[in-house]
């Protein structure tokens, strides 16, 4: 078994190797000059990290998640994001995505970083707020 610190490694390089894939897909996009695709993932990812980063704000300045004794997992919510987005625009890997998710969250678990409660609260809030844009993002992809 791996110890601790090689488990916190490879957890600590999960979060920018989505977002590395995910900015090689924007450029893919651009070098294609698919320009609609590469305004939608943009926007996605402008309107993920906002989402993330503002929903830790918002816990920092009102105590959201400590007022039901747990805490916001940064953590999930951009893993989950990212890993939304490339499940949105790598659709032939989906399922590749989603256990690379929740393997995620699973280390997290198993290196005491986040409770389940933590995790599961996290993602059911972010895919509250994240569903509505994909959903919309996903029909206008289909269109084309």
């Amino acid at each position: 078994m791996l110890d601790y610190q090689t488990l916190d490694n490879i957890a600590d390089a999960f979060t920018p190797a989505l977002l590395a894939t995910c900015l090689l897909l924007i450029a893919q996009s651009l070098f294609q000059k698919n320009w609609k695709q590469a305004a939608s993932q943009v926007s996605l990812l402008t309107y993920s990290i906002v989402l993330t980063y503002g929903l830790m704000l918002l816990d920092n300045l009102f105590g959201i998640w400590p007022s039901f004794d747990l805490d916001y997992s940064t953590h999930t919510a951009a893993a989950l994001v990212l890993s939304v987005f490339l499940m949105l625009f790598l659709k032939s890997a989906q399922l590749l995505w989603l256990s690379a998710f929740m393997t995620y969250c699973a280390l997290m678990y198993y290196q005491n970083y986040h409770t389940i409660g933590d995790i599961l609260s996290t993602a059911l809030v972010v895919m509250t707020l994240l569903t509505p844009i994909t959903s919309k993002l996903s029909d206008s992809l289909t269109e084309e």
